[in-house]
């Protein structure tokens, strides 16, 4: 097992405790929580409409002209979040709240919806099953979807994305059809695609661990499935506020929510709560699998008690016999006899044949 999905073992337990290191200050302070960073934050720009599309690496957000997406959508993604001015300085260019722009900047939230009169704010736990080159394949992702523009802020620069990229670059699909609210469908459909391909990772390692511990076989620990279950964990608790935070959008009414876009969302809500059920199978798998491991070892422990009780049982006789003519009286009348040593295992031999007999009809063995 050891080198197998390497990609789960690097799931942070920091990430999933809302506020973790987070110092107390007035609500609407930007300030970041999270792995400390000191690479420079990269800044993607994707403008497209039904006819063409645009790459661009921005390298000042004062060069972004929304003008140029009337009709059509202009896409931001930032590559981190650790530098606060650049959070600061997409905040007054979009318009968006200082209370959002502090919770992008903890990388330590909880998957919610926030609805605002110009944008909705989404933010959640994605996981990338290539995972390379990440120090993390755990990370967090915000959303802002405004009206003919969509940003996107990651934690660290991130490929599970490139496949949408190219569906916009080729024209393939809807996106390029529909507004920024379907691009935000598309992106949280990919991130629940990519959960699955790595439950079904925690699936397989699962159903090798039920053989193995079914096979009797020992190099089965609870460490290991300590880990397998410590890992369930960490998928279950961002997952779980994912069904939530879609109906929520999908209830809002927002007007940034196109009608023809709402037959999307119920299809990602119907997703969501998929994957929902599928981790609570998992977790109850696993749960079984502890009492399934814990039962094995404590039959294991009886027979191997019931074997030594079996020996004990067959030579404490044999013990007594052996300690009373062992003993150093002068006159014992059994050690004058021509034979007394061949009726002594005479008697061992009779006692261990009786004992096996009884032994065997009270199924011991």
């Amino acid at each position: 097992m050891k080198g197998k999905n390497t990609l789960l073992n690097r799931l942070d337990f920091f990430r999933l405790i809302p506020g973790t290191g987070k110092r107390a200050v007035t609500p609407g302070t930007v300030q970041y929580v999270g792995v400390k960073r000191s690479e420079r934050v990269e800044i993607d720009a994707v403008y497209y409409n039904r006819d063409s599309s645009t790459f661009t690496t921005v390298l000042d957000l004062d060069d972004i002209d929304l003008k140029v997406s009337e009709g059509g959508v202009t896409w931001i993604n930032f590559s981190g979040v650790h530098d606060l001015e650049i959070i600061k300085k997409a905040g007054e260019k979009f318009g968006i709240s200082s209370l959002t722009l502090e919770d992008i900047a903890n990388t330590t939230q909880r998957t919610r919806v926030d609805l605002q009169d110009n944008y909705i704010f989404f933010v959640t736990k994605v996981v990338n099953p290539e995972g390379k080159g990440a120090s993390s394949s755990l990370q967090q992702l915000s959303i802002i979807m405004g009206d003919g523009f969509l940003l996107t802020f990651f934690e660290e620069r991130h490929e599970f994305l490139d496949p949408l990229v190219e569906r916009i670059k080729n024209g393939m699909g809807m996106v390029r059809k529909l507004g920024s609210d379907y691009l935000m469908f598309a992106i949280l459909n990919i991130s629940l695609e990519n959960y699955f391909f790595v439950i079904q990772s925690i699936a397989e390692m699962t159903e090798d661990i039920e053989i193995r511990v079914l096979e009797n076989e020992t190099d089965v620990s609870e460490h290991e499935l300590y880990r397998l279950r410590r890992r369930l964990i960490f998928l279950i608790k961002p997952t779980l506020p994912l069904k939530e935070g879609i109906f929520r959008v999908m209830r809002s009414g927002h007007r940034l929510i196109n009608f023809r876009t709402l037959e999307f969302y119920n299809e990602l809500h119907d997703q969501a709560s998929h994957l929902n059920e599928t981790l609570e199978s998992l977790k109850e798998i696993v749960v079984g699998l502890f009492d399934l491991y814990f039962s094995m070892i404590s039959s294991r422990t009886n027979r191997i008690m019931k074997v030594l009780t079996v020996f004990a049982s067959i030579f404490i006789p044999l013990t007594f016999l052996a300690g009373v003519y062992g003993m150093n009286f002068k006159y014992i009348p059994e050690l004058g006899l021509t034979y007394g040593y061949f009726m002594f295992w005479g008697i061992v031999i009779v006692m261990i044949g009786i004992m096996v007999t009884i032994f065997r009809k009270m199924k011991v063995f």
